[in-house]
């Protein structure tokens, strides 16, 4: 008898691991501890956050949850799909000039105005000097973002905010850089 007690109640914990498990998975939201310090200030190193797996469509300033190849990624919406912003490129090194103010005096062929493709988003971190994010590994297609935090408070104080090139600006280089496709495009 003991034993057919100790296997109904094993059938019993299976079944509830089961329904929690299966209640779990269709659950939209996502608990997330942040790590590292890339978007502090806004959010801090072991900070407990909930994401939701349910995108809308991203826009500018959004903080979204994406994998990548150095793994899973919590960064802020900078550039959406047609935005421009200003490349460096000599000698075959690339940069992406994220918060720099054009100069007039720019150099031919140094500098170039990359524009972020279609179902893609240019991604970085509250804490430019301490994130690794678009201006490392380009914009991120749309498909590789997994989860938003919606209601994500806007960069905190000491935090930076990156607008795109304004079409003015871009019309005013145009002498003196050339457009590209996107940030990822070789000579």
């Amino acid at each position: 008898m003991a034993h057919v007690l100790a296997i109904n109640n094993s059938i019993k914990a299976l079944a509830a691991s089961v329904v929690v498990l299966g209640i779990y998975t269709a659950q939209p939201y996502r608990p997330i501890v942040v790590s590292g310090a890339s978007m502090a200030p806004t959010y801090n190193d072991w900070q407990l956050i909930v994401a939701d797996r349910r995108l809308p469509n991203l826009q500018r300033d959004d903080v979204v949850v994406i994998k990548t190849e150095k793994g899973v990624l919590l960064k802020r919406v900078a550039y959406v799909a047609g935005d421009s912003y200003l490349q460096w490129n000599k000698m075959g090194e690339k940069w992406d000039m994220v918060q720099v103010v054009p100069s007039k005096n720019l150099a031919p062929d140094c500098y170039r105005v990359a524009t972020v493709p279609s179902d893609h988003i240019y991604v970085v971190g509250d804490n430019l000097t301490r994130s690794s994010d678009s201006r490392n590994f380009g914009p991120v297609p749309v498909s590789d973002v997994i989860a938003w935090l919606p209601g994500a408070p806007k960069p905190g104080l000491g935090a930076q905010t990156v607008p795109p090139l304004d079409q003015s600006v871009i019309a005013e280089l145009s002498p003196r850089v050339r457009p590209i496709a996107d940030s990822s495009a070789t000579e």
